[in-house]
């Protein structure tokens, strides 16, 4: 299992979605690693998606993933009223886009129907949101 995986399995099991989103003008640093962990997760997930999706390896969504998850976050953004989490959220995605850049052909062959079935259980998530 790679390292990204771990973290992201770790993140599914650790963080509510709307928990990572604190109202707060100053986050504490276990706030700004719940945030990140969760961009990385949710952002991840989504970015992994899209990309099974490029590779035709999995159903092309209008709007893409990638889409649908800015959109949860900005809702999530506008209703907790914290930019500051905003920023965290979008650092772990970052870090997640950087690893998962880094995936060769295999990667994407043996990880698109996971991948798949994940997402699929973050957009019902999403749409309860």
């Amino acid at each position: 299992m790679s390292i990204f995986r771990a973290l992201v399995l770790f993140s599914i099991t650790a963080i509510p979605f709307h928990s990572a989103l604190v109202v707060a003008d100053e986050l504490s640093e276990a706030d700004q690693v719940q945030a990140m962990q969760f961009g990385l997760m949710l952002g991840g997930a989504a970015t992994q998606y899209d990309g099974c999706a490029k590779r035709g390896l999995a159903p092309i969504l209008k709007p893409s993933a990638e889409d649908e998850a800015k959109s949860f976050f900005k809702a999530s953004e506008e209703h907790t009223h914290s930019k500051e989490s905003s920023v965290y959220v979008l650092k772990g995605w970052d870090l997640a886009k950087q690893k998962i850049q880094e995936q060769d052909s295999e990667y994407w062959k043996n990880q698109c129907v996971e991948i798949t079935q994940q997402w699929e259980k973050y957009r019902q998530i999403i749409k309860q949101g």
